[in-house]
């Protein structure tokens, strides 16, 4: 066998699936109706269902056509793995944006190397990783930062903590 991993698949999983012919959007509405209150994101006790992942995305959508950003723009996403990864991505999607993950690991160098390659003009920034954006921000191509913080979709006991060791890291 060339695929051992499948032995591991729980009974049930199916080995292939069949992925259709349509824009991820579709799918995700699809979702939506069909699951609105399953949990769609858990992040450090704090959930989405699909319904409410829907109406996150649909504002960020709204959003950044309200800033003009056109089907075909870049958008840049500065996040590590957090709900706002998801909102923004999905969001752009629905905006008709090409999204563009930037490494959060990533330099000032080599972030503004990720945003002029892109040509990226939008970037979603987690508020620790600001200060590497501005130090390059003028060397790019950017006319909108949409800045964020962790600690809006933890749950109350994990915000406060998580508050209370890293007040002077976010701004």
């Amino acid at each position: 066998m060339d695929r051992p991993w499948l032995n591991h698949y729980d009974p049930g999983v199916p080995h292939e699936i069949e992925i259709p012919d349509v824009p991820f959007t579709v799918i995700l509405d699809q979702t939506v109706a069909r699951y609105p209150q399953q949990t769609a994101v858990y992040f450090y006790g704090h959930r989405w269902t699909y319904r409410q992942l829907d109406r996150i995305t649909n504002r960020f959508a709204n959003a950044l056509i309200g800033l003009r950003v056109r089907p075909g723009d870049r958008v840049a996403l500065l996040l590590p793995n957090c709900p706002q990864f998801v909102a923004a991505y999905f969001g752009a999607w629905k905006a008709g944006a090409v999204v563009t993950p930037v490494n959060p690991l990533y330099a000032p160098g080599e972030i503004a190397h990720h945003l002029n390659d892109s040509g990226a003009e939008t970037l979603v920034v987690l508020s620790r990783f600001y200060p590497r954006v501005q130090a390059v921000r003028q060397e790019t191509p950017l006319r909108h930062v949409v800045v964020t913080a962790i600690r809006e979709y933890m749950g109350a006991p994990t915000r406060w903590l998580y508050a209370l060791f890293n007040v002077k890291r976010e701004t």
